[in-house]
């Protein structure tokens, strides 16, 4: 069994059925979703091969490419959903990574909803709840260590105790993740909190698993700077495009029918600060429709944007 075992909540690890808008219904009170619409409409299981997803949250994808180019083997790390982790982890397993994006309801979506409809727990509390204390059941047993990771790690602070949470970090994995993992398992302590240096664009490794919905990172940042804005925080980076399409390609080989964009603006592509650069946007959507066309989608596929902290 592997070593790593990386997953997230139900309410992240799903395709909803291909239509990501139904990821918004989950950000209602549980109370008044119906658990047959939430189960078998908004978040249907995501298959896999034996443990390993079939796709993944991307950014699971991407920490288990940073740890394949750190010199972990395939063996080691094993990217599993939710329903799978009794299986996954047994006496082998020592860490266990969880990617959270709203643990506690706590993000402006899912605030200002259960705000709205009278408050109560909302279904991405309950889903994340569900697979912690699940894991800190195993936890128990087998001794592992927790990473908690993700843009919704904040909400996280104060409950790492009852959790059963070893390290919440925050940040990129691409460097700072790795390291993080490898001393532990030399058995090294580790801060209880980590923020993950930024990489730069050609360190950056591919996704090996393919990402759920097509999605694809184009950027990484944002230059206007608005001080409200999280993604500010970020050095800006338009990621190049031959890995741009080298995943895109991953995902269309492995039957995936659509092209989705991670990215605060497409039209931000390959600026220069503020300055657009048009040439870099057009020859970006030019490369993917033909990319596209060659794997005969090219009435199927849907380009799709989405702000780079929601996946």
């Amino acid at each position: 069994m592997a070593k790593i075992v990386l997953t997230a909540d139900r309410a992240l690890f799903t395709d909803y059925h291909g239509l990501d808008f139904f990821g918004f219904g989950l950000c209602l009170p549980y109370r008044l979703i119906p658990k047959t619409v939430e189960y078998r409409i908004l978040t249907p299981k995501t298959p896999t091969n034996g443990l390993r997803a079939k796709y993944a949250p991307y950014a699971l994808g991407k920490v288990e490419a940073s740890l394949l180019a750190s010199g972990f083997s395939r063996e080691d790390v094993v990217i599993t959903p939710p329903y799978m982790i009794r299986k996954a982890i047994d006496k082998d397993t020592e860490i266990v990574g969880v990617h959270v994006l709203d643990p506690k309801g706590l993000a402006p979506v899912p605030w200002t909803l259960t705000a709205l409809s009278g408050g109560g727990k909302t279904c991405t509390e309950l889903e994340f709840e569900k697979l912690i204390y699940e894991i800190r059941s195993l936890k128990g047993r087998y001794k592992f260590k927790v990473i908690a990771g993700g843009p919704g790690n904040w909400q996280l602070r104060g409950y790492e105790d009852e959790y059963g949470i070893d390290v919440l970090y925050d940040g990129e994995c691409e460097i700072t993740y790795p390291l993080i993992v490898k001393k532990i398992l030399n058995g090294e302590e580790v801060p209880r909190y980590v923020h993950g240096e930024s990489t730069p664009v050609d360190k950056i490794p591919l996704i090996t698993t393919p990402s759920r919905n097509g999605l694809v990172q184009i950027i990484i940042g944002c230059p206007r700077r608005c001080r409200f804005c999280n993604p500010t925080m970020w050095k800006f980076r338009s990621i190049p495009l031959d890995d741009i399409m080298k995943e895109i390609e991953l995902n269309l080989k492995n039957g995936i029918k659509n092209i989705s964009f991670i990215t605060e603006d497409a039209l931000l592509y390959g600026a220069r600060g503020l300055q657009l650069n048009s040439d870099a946007v057009k020859k970006l959507f030019k490369s993917a429709v033909d990319l596209a066309e060659r794997y005969g989608v090219s009435k199927k596929w849907d380009f799709r944007m989405y702000p780079a902290l929601r996946h």
